[in-house]
Protein backbone atom coordinates (compact mmCIF):
# COMPACT_ATOMS: atom_id res chain seq x y z
CA UNK A 1 0.00 0.00 0.00
CA UNK A 2 1.23 3.71 -1.11
CA UNK A 3 0.06 5.97 1.79
CA UNK A 4 2.26 9.06 1.73
CA UNK A 5 1.87 11.60 4.72
CA UNK A 6 0.68 14.60 2.70
CA UNK A 7 -2.07 11.94 0.92
CA UNK A 8 -3.24 11.22 5.06
CA UNK A 9 -3.36 14.82 5.55
CA UNK A 10 -5.39 15.48 2.33
CA UNK A 11 -7.64 12.16 2.59
CA UNK A 12 -7.88 11.58 6.30
CA UNK A 13 -11.88 13.04 5.99
CA UNK A 14 -12.64 10.78 3.36
CA UNK A 15 -10.36 7.93 4.43
CA UNK A 16 -12.06 8.31 8.19
CA UNK A 17 -15.60 7.90 6.15
CA UNK A 18 -14.69 4.96 4.28
CA UNK A 19 -13.34 3.18 7.35
CA UNK A 20 -16.81 4.11 9.21
CA UNK A 21 -18.84 2.79 5.50
CA UNK A 22 -17.15 -0.72 5.67
CA UNK A 23 -18.30 -1.03 9.15
CA UNK A 24 -13.98 -1.78 10.26
CA UNK A 25 -14.90 -1.95 13.86
CA UNK A 26 -17.17 -4.82 13.00
CA UNK A 27 -14.60 -7.26 11.36
CA UNK A 28 -11.97 -9.34 13.66
CA UNK A 29 -8.62 -8.37 13.52
CA UNK A 30 -7.43 -11.78 12.01
CA UNK A 31 -10.34 -10.90 8.95
CA UNK A 32 -9.21 -7.41 8.61
CA UNK A 33 -4.97 -8.61 8.73
CA UNK A 34 -6.11 -11.45 5.99
CA UNK A 35 -8.07 -8.80 3.59
CA UNK A 36 -5.32 -6.04 4.00
CA UNK A 37 -2.69 -8.73 3.38
CA UNK A 38 -4.73 -9.76 0.07
CA UNK A 39 -4.78 -6.07 -1.04
CA UNK A 40 -1.17 -5.82 -0.55
CA UNK A 41 0.19 -8.84 -2.25
CA UNK A 42 -2.63 -9.44 -4.67
CA UNK A 43 -3.29 -5.79 -5.81
CA UNK A 44 -2.81 -7.19 -9.59
CA UNK A 45 -5.87 -9.69 -9.20
CA UNK A 46 -8.11 -7.33 -7.74
CA UNK A 47 -7.39 -5.08 -10.74
CA UNK A 48 -8.09 -7.15 -13.17
CA UNK A 49 -12.15 -6.66 -11.13
CA UNK A 50 -11.77 -2.71 -11.38
CA UNK A 51 -10.36 -1.14 -14.69
CA UNK A 52 -7.43 -0.49 -16.86
CA UNK A 53 -7.16 2.95 -15.71
CA UNK A 54 -7.15 1.39 -11.91
CA UNK A 55 -4.17 -1.28 -12.85
CA UNK A 56 -2.11 1.47 -14.01
CA UNK A 57 -2.72 3.69 -11.08
CA UNK A 58 -2.12 1.53 -8.36
CA UNK A 59 0.57 -0.82 -10.20
CA UNK A 60 2.99 -0.01 -7.52
CA UNK A 61 0.82 -0.56 -4.57
CA UNK A 62 -2.53 0.88 -3.60
CA UNK A 63 -2.92 4.33 -3.24
CA UNK A 64 -4.67 5.98 -0.48
CA UNK A 65 -6.96 7.85 -3.15
CA UNK A 66 -8.10 4.46 -4.75
CA UNK A 67 -8.39 2.97 -0.97
CA UNK A 68 -11.01 5.87 -0.40
CA UNK A 69 -12.83 5.68 -3.62
CA UNK A 70 -13.16 2.10 -3.94
CA UNK A 71 -13.02 1.22 -0.20
CA UNK A 72 -16.14 -1.38 -0.59
CA UNK A 73 -15.57 -3.03 -3.53
CA UNK A 74 -11.92 -3.33 -2.37
CA UNK A 75 -12.58 -4.96 0.34
CA UNK A 76 -15.77 -7.16 -1.10
CA UNK A 77 -12.70 -8.20 -3.38
CA UNK A 78 -9.93 -9.28 -0.73
CA UNK A 79 -12.84 -10.83 1.49
CA UNK A 80 -13.12 -13.26 -1.70
CA UNK A 81 -10.08 -13.97 -2.39
CA UNK A 82 -8.84 -14.39 0.89
CA UNK A 83 -11.88 -16.90 1.04
CA UNK A 84 -10.58 -19.05 -1.86
CA UNK A 85 -9.29 -22.25 -0.75
CA UNK A 86 -5.49 -22.14 -0.98
CA UNK A 87 -3.80 -24.72 -2.92
CA UNK A 88 -2.14 -27.54 -1.25
CA UNK A 89 1.17 -28.81 -1.86
CA UNK A 90 2.66 -32.00 -1.02
CA UNK A 91 7.00 -32.78 -1.06
CA UNK A 92 7.46 -35.99 -3.20
CA UNK A 93 8.06 -39.11 -1.00
CA UNK A 94 11.44 -39.82 -1.28
CA UNK A 95 12.16 -43.26 -2.19
CA UNK A 96 13.07 -45.87 0.04
CA UNK A 97 16.54 -46.93 0.86
CA UNK A 98 15.34 -50.85 -0.96
CA UNK A 99 13.69 -48.56 -3.60
CA UNK A 100 17.20 -47.32 -4.47
CA UNK A 101 19.21 -50.13 -3.74
CA UNK A 102 17.34 -53.35 -3.81
CA UNK A 103 17.39 -56.29 -1.15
Amino acid sequence: MIWRDQDLDRLSGRLAKTVADLGLHEISDADLETRLTVLCNNIATISEDMSEGFAKFNRDGLELSSFVMYGPKLMKAAARLASKPKPVYTAKKAPSAKELFGD
